[in-house]
């Protein structure tokens, strides 16, 4: 009994543990997840991808070559980072970067996109994106219900923006509402990045920690504002943990733009200097 005792007390030292530093979390990668470990099993795997496939992609940078991509939608080619299955995780092991330094025009709508989430369920979780090198949208979301959590944008060597996450929904075929789900962004962090509901128009975001650093921007880029249409009128967006949102914004910077782009921030958003 007295081992039995001592047995008790160790699981449930070991379950408050993992729950404190996330231990349980990290167990929770499925036995059949798809191991990544370069670019070309990157490439594969997105050319390749089904539905409910678990990416999980070990430490290292990611540089990805969309002429090497084969994934067809909206009758356009040359995606860089398309997810068309629904179901899909991409998950980061370690110090993982998604970038690309092939230089491409945003003429197409192929190539405006660095990632562009078509499927529905899809999470990107536990790893760094930094968009490709002309900057565009650095992801652009169609699907229901998508979730980033533990993820941070970066812009490119040499340039003071970092992209945006673009809600578009509208644009899928079949979503005539213009349907997000429940977007969930939590633990994100934008460092001269945005966020843009242009093509949402119903659905809810869930926001836990999310931070946008609006600050020392492109010249050109400030006065796209970090968060921007979501005020408009006909939108049925709910919100959930605004409050939990911080956006650094300089007066200085952006002068007479300041109050203006305050006003387009998510009711409870908080401004930090």
């Amino acid at each position: 009994m007295k081992k039995m005792g001592v047995s008790i007390i160790i699981l449930l030292v070991i379950l408050s543990v993992s729950a404190l530093f996330g231990c349980s979390d990290m167990d929770s990668i499925p036995k059949d997840a798809i191991k990544i470990t370069n670019n070309a099993e990157l490439i594969q795997a997105i050319n390749n991808q089904q539905k409910d496939q678990y990416w999980v992609l070990s430490a290292g940078t990611y540089d990805i070559d969309q002429s090497r991509t084969t994934v067809s939608y909206g009758g356009e080619s040359g995606w860089y980072l398309p997810i068309v299955a629904d179901g899909i995780t991409i998950r980061g092991e370690g110090e993982v970067v998604l970038t690309s330094t092939v230089e491409s025009p945003n003429g197409n709508w192929s190539t405006q996109n660095f990632i562009t989430v078509i499927g529905d369920n899809v999470t990107i979780r536990d790893l760094t994106v930094v968009c490709k090198k002309e900057v565009n949208k650095s992801i652009e979301i169609l699907g229901e219900n998508t979730t980033i959590k533990n993820v941070t944008f970066n812009a490119p060597q040499g340039i003071k923006f970092a992209g945006s996450i673009y809600l578009n929904p509208a644009l899928k075929e079949g979503n005539t509402e213009g349907d997000i789900g429940t977007l969930t962004l939590d633990n994100v962090k934008l460092n001269r990045g945005r966020i843009t509901a242009s093509g949402a128009n119903k659905g809810k975001i869930v926001f836990n920690n999310v931070k946008i650093d609006w600050t020392d921007i492109e010249e050109g880029y400030a006065a796209l504002y970090p968060m921007f249409n979501f005020k408009i009128d006909g939108k049925n967006i709910k919100y959930e943990g605004a409050e939990t949102v911080e956006v650094k914004l300089s007066e200085t910077e952006l002068g007479e733009n300041f109050e203006d782009a305050k006003s387009k921030l998510v009711d409870g958003v908080k401004i930090v200097a």
